[in-house]
């Protein structure tokens, strides 16, 4: 984390200068809902770019994009679905939250419903084949 605490996506062949100004970039389109920003920041947060990775921050956007429903939202199905899809890989592999193989396949489930293939993918997995609620 730099000496402010921004995360910063950074690019390899990037400057510093460019990187503060896409992190201001996604930062401004995340205070508008700009779901596609609050995906970046979330990767951004969750792979440690630019960053320490912070896995509750990660976990805090993800959730930010999976709450938006509506009529509104439903242009975004996709980014959704990738949040919900994150969600549930974060609980399967315990990344900043405990192992619940539960909430995972919840997750995986409300992602697929989006048309995530990732998340089918991970339904198949061995873990959840026998997997009974």
């Amino acid at each position: 984390m730099g000496k402010s605490g921004l995360c910063l996506y950074k690019k390899e062949d990037a400057s510093f200068r460019h990187t503060l100004f896409v992190w201001r970039a996604y930062n401004y389109l995340k205070a508008a809902s700009n779901i596609s920003a609050i995906l970046k920041l979330a990767d951004c947060y969750k792979r440690g770019i630019g960053c320490k990775a912070d896995y509750s921050k990660a976990m805090e956007e993800y959730l930010h994009m999976a709450e938006r429903t509506g009529r509104y939202w439903e242009r975004y199905v996709d980014s959704i679905g990738t949040a919900l899809y994150e969600i549930g890989n974060m609980y399967m592999n315990g990344l900043g939250v405990g192992i619940d193989l539960k909430k995972a396949h919840h997750y995986f489930k409300l992602a697929v419903k989006k048309g995530n293939l990732d998340a089918e993918n991970a339904l198949n997995n061995k873990k959840f084949r026998d997997f009974k609620i």
